[in-house]
């Protein structure tokens, strides 16, 4: 799971980029029974709704709780926080 804005984007990196890496690692990951997902307060726009296209791939919108957020999508897999790996560079993402 990693945070959108600050993570896989920065200054020095297109959306195109960040879509592209996404897919190589959700089809790397795909094989491995993983699945990689994207939490952004961002509201849905191109780069979000491209992203939850994407097969082994899921975004979460306008989460400011970030955990209840979370904590509903992992319920949906059917898993607990145990079996996630969370990447985020700010306070909300502790």
């Amino acid at each position: 799971m990693f945070d959108l804005d600050g993570v896989l984007s920065n200054h020095s990196i297109t959306e195109e980029q960040i879509y592209k890496q996404m897919i190589k690692f959700s089809q790397s990951i795909g094989s491995e029974n993983l699945i990689a997902g994207v939490i952004t307060a961002r509201e849905w726009d191109n780069l979000t709704t491209r992203l939850d296209g994407l097969e082994n791939c899921f975004v979460i919108i306008s989460s400011m709780n970030k955990q209840e957020m979370m904590g509903r999508k992992l319920g949906e897999f059917n898993m607990k926080y145990e079996n996630l790996l969370y990447v985020g560079d700010d306070i909300l993402d502790l």
